[in-house]
């Protein structure tokens, strides 16, 4: 089947995947809203927006916008820059993309890495997630055992549960992080992490970009192996009870 020019409409189709299909044949990826339809087994075309819809294994391609979804994706490579909204995604298998951002919803399953920076807002975190680069992560709650860390950690009234960790991860001598507000239950804690380096001892000028409150702390077992000073114009602090 060959088209052009159609106004393919969803109402008109038998189910959201034929809607797909039709959509496919004339090269548009503007879906629009799927009705709360199931979508199964199908790759969205890059630049993509759907919304109101049910994925189950649906490969997702280049700058991908959704809003509404529930279910299983499919990261199709590291060019997928994903921007969703009320979304509560499950992700089967390891990825890399480009960029992550996700407003109100959850993710959950195989951990992912950001080329690019990463934005959580009003998430529940299931996963590992991580970037070279900046990770602003805020109001969200990550389970136990997961950590988020970014080269640059801006960390704002989350709650870390269990073994949760948000750490700074810069692969230089200079941590950079902005950590306030945040619930640290059970032994989860920011950290700044050695896992990039190589030598037992270095200088770490942890740069505090605001201020830690009192109810933040640094579990100092974090920092074995480093010496470490506060730059000028940074606040430390830590509680004990």
């Amino acid at each position: 089947l060959s088209i052009t020019g159609c106004n393919i409409q969803l109402k008109n189709c038998k189910d959201a995947n034929t809607y797909i299909i039709l959509k496919h044949k004339q090269n548009e990826a503007d879906y629009g809203d799927l009705g709360e339809q199931t979508v199964s087994n199908t790759t969205l075309l890059e630049n993509a927006l759907a919304e109101n819809a049910v994925f189950s294994n649906v490969t997702i391609q280049g700058a991908t916008e959704l809003h509404n979804v529930s279910g299983s994706v499919i990261f199709g490579g590291s060019n997928v820059a994903l921007n969703a909204v009320d979304c509560f995604l499950y992700n089967g298998t390891a990825a890399t993309v480009a960029s992550l951002a996700i407003r109100r919803g959850s993710l959950s399953g195989s951990a992912i890495v950001s080329i690019g920076e990463v934005y959580l807002n009003d998430v529940d975190v299931t996963t590992n997630v991580s970037t070279a680069n900046k990770a602003n992560v805020e109001y969200s709650r990550i389970t136990d055992g997961v950590s988020v860390s970014g080269g640059v950690l801006i960390a704002t009234g989350n709650e870390l549960r269990g073994t949760a960790s948000v750490k700074a991860t810069a692969p230089s001598s200079t941590i950079t992080a902005d950590i306030s507000g945040n619930r640290f239950l059970g032994s989860s804690k920011f950290a700044v992490s050695k896992d990039l380096y190589t030598i037992n001892n270095f200088h770490c000028d942890i740069r505090i970009v605001g201020n830690m409150s009192d109810h933040d702390f640094v579990d100092d077992t974090s920092f074995n192996g480093f010496t470490h000073t506060i730059a000028a114009g940074s606040h430390w602090s830590r509680s004990e009870e």
